[in-house]
């Protein structure tokens, strides 16, 4: 297993455990996050995922590794705090990672939500 294969395992346990400090961990200082092209903060993405979810888990994972980058699609599945579950299919992250390992951009694109 690469190093980077390591660093998007470690990133995607820690979303679906809700280890905020794990994660905040992996990203560089100024990291630049995005979701469906709007800039965000850790914070926010705290926030959005903790506000809807109980629970997140991610399956159907397809994963490309590059020298400093991870592309990886997957179905990411929300257990709502309304007790409904939520499947988001082909969801795409796209991660630039500097040489000390630490994730400087996420673009994650979305499928459109219902509602």
């Amino acid at each position: 297993m690469s190093s980077l294969e390591a660093i998007a395992d470690a990133f995607f346990a820690a979303g679906s455990s809700f280890d905020w400090s794990a994660l905040g961990a992996l990203l560089a200082p100024g990291v630049q996050l995005r979701q469906n092209g709007a800039r965000l903060t850790v914070e926010d993405l705290q926030k959005n995922v903790e506000a809807m979810a109980k629970s997140v888990r991610y399956s159907d994972v397809r994963r490309v590794v590059g020298d400093d980058a991870i592309v990886e699609q997957h179905t990411v599945t929300l257990e709502l705090h309304t007790g409904q579950t939520l499947e988001l299919p082909d969801v795409c992250v796209v991660m630039r990672v500097d040489p000390q390992g630490r994730i400087t951009s996420l673009d994650e694109y979305l499928p459109n939500l219902p509602g």
